[in-house]
Parts: structure tokens; C-alpha cells; sequence
């Protein structure tokens, strides 16, 4: 739980801290409380009925049906895109542009409730017999745990950004079926990291592109004309202080 919540605070501060002094945070913070309920079910769910069960079958040698593991993955996928969709388009009325910093919270609750479930079973000596890589309380474990917290938080956070600026472009439907998937091969990918370590390989970049394109793109899209104003000559170095009544008025001249 203590790494699920380190794992929060890093993609927090990579994210969302950037842009939390250019618009109001409010419905992110709620999406966020969502994230840490819901994720915590969406995860009990899918170690209960797939990832433990698939662990006890390897340990006695027992077949497991691989169809109920995919289909648990995408069910739970299913049922939180739904939910962020209903979540981020209660934001989205509340406060224009709030929509994609929404999504990007809960995603980050949910990740870090994820990281959680699977510290639990890394932790737990009795996963050595099904072949996991590591197991117990160990150097090795705690690393693993880290990595795997801190790459579900910023990959389901960046999985809800994007489905947020689709939100605001007024596409529902095929946003909810694509990030049903991406939530889908995020879990499924993290937890089998477990066993099969190379999977990193390619989640690894693939998350950390969806990142990028979530601190530079997504989550920018719902700051308001002035606010991108004030970020763009903060990042230049100017001062801001200063300039805030005239770009005001510009603003508002330009209304």
C-alpha cells in the first residue's frame, strides 16, 4: 500500500504538478477519491477472479483457462471506462476543460490501488513455486513492486487524459471500446511482468510515450487561452506576476 501511494505521489508530481497553479483542480481531486475506491475494487477483481486463481493452478499443476483470465482483464476494462467516462463528463460540465485532468487522476488512483494488490502477491513467499521471478520481502521485490506501481499509474492516469480529450471532442463511443483495451493490456502486461520480466520491453517505452504525449498535449488541451499564455512565458523564464493584468485584459478583450 506505502509503494502504491510513493507510485501515486511520483506520477502526481510529474503530471499533474505542472499545470496545478494555470486551472482549478477541483473535479481531479474527486476523480481521484473514484480512483482510489473503484481501483481498489477494479484490482480485488481481477487478482480474485483471474490472477490468483491462475497463480494456484500453476503451483499444482492444474490447467487454468486462459479465457477467463482475458475476459476478467477486459470486463474490469470494460466497467472503468464506463465509469471514467461518466466521471470526466460530470467534470467536463462542472468546469470547462476539466475532462482530461480528470481522467489523468483517476487513473492514477486506480494505478496506485493496482500497484497495491500486486505488492501483495510479489510479497507473498508462496508465488516462488509458480515461477515468479521474485518473491518475499527482498531488494529485488520491492524494485519490481516500484516499477510496477509507478508504470500502472502513469500508463492508466494517461489511458484517462486521452480518453478525456476525445471526451471534448465530442467521440464517446470508439474512445470508450479503445481505452477499454489499453486498460486491459496495461493490467494484463504489469501483472505478468511477475513471471515473465522481458514484457517490460515493450510496455515500458509504450508508457512512456503515452505519458509524454499526456504532460505535452492532453492535459494541456482543457487550460483556457490565457492559462497557456502564462505556462508558455513561465517556461520561458519571463515574469508572470507582472504581465497577469494585461494578459486579463487581452483576454477579455479578445471575448
Amino acid at each position: 500500500m506505502v509503494i502504491g501511494l510513493f507510485a501515486f505521489a511520483f506520477a502526481w508530481q510529474r503530471a499533474m504538478r505542472p499545470i496545478s497553479g494555470y486551472m482549478p483542480l477541483g473535479p481531479a481531486y474527486k476523480a481521484l477519491i473514484w480512483g482510489f475506491v473503484t481501483g481498489a475494487l477494479s484490482a480485488a477483481a481481477f487478482d480474485g477472479w483471474a490472477f490468483r486463481p491462475l497463480i494456484d493452478a500453476t503451483i499444482t499443476g492444474q490447467g487454468y483457462p486462459w479465457q477467463i483470465l482475458v475476459l476478467t482483464l477486459l470486463l474490469v476494462a470494460a466497467a472503468e471506462s464506463a465509469l471514467v467516462l461518466w466521471i470526466i463528463a460530470r467534470a467536463e460540465r462542472r468546469e470547462v476543460g476539466a475532462a482530461p485532468t480528470a481522467g489523468h487522476a483517476y487513473g492514477i488512483g486506480a494505478g496506485a490501488m493496482f500497484g497495491a494488490y500486486v505488492a501483495i502477491r510479489i510479497f507473498d513467499p508462496a508465488l516462488a513455486p509458480a515461477g515468479a521471478v521474485t518473491s518475499g520481502f527482498s531488494p529485488m521485490s520491492l524494485l519490481l513492486v516500484g516499477v510496477i506501481s509507478s508504470l500502472a499509474c502513469t500508463g492508466l492516469g494517461s489511458t484517462g487524459s486521452v480518453q478525456g480529450v476525445r471526451l471534448r471532442s465530442g467521440r464517446r463511443a470508439r474512445p470508450l471500446l479503445e481505452t477499454t483495451l489499453l486498460r486491459a493490456v496495461i493490467r494484463g502486461g504489469l501483472a505478468f511482468t511477475v513471471f515473465v520480466p522481458v514484457l517490460l520491453l515493450p510496455l515500458l517505452p509504450a508508457i512512456l510515450w503515452l505519458e509524454h504525449r499526456a504532460r505535452s498535449n492532453w492535459l494541456q488541451s482543457g487550460l483556457s487561452p490565457l492559462a497557456k499564455r502564462l505556462k508558455r512565458r513561465a517556461a520561458r523564464g519571463r515574469p508572470i506576476v507582472s504581465n497577469i493584468q494585461r494578459l486579463t485584459n487581452d483576454g477579455m478583450e479578445s471575448e
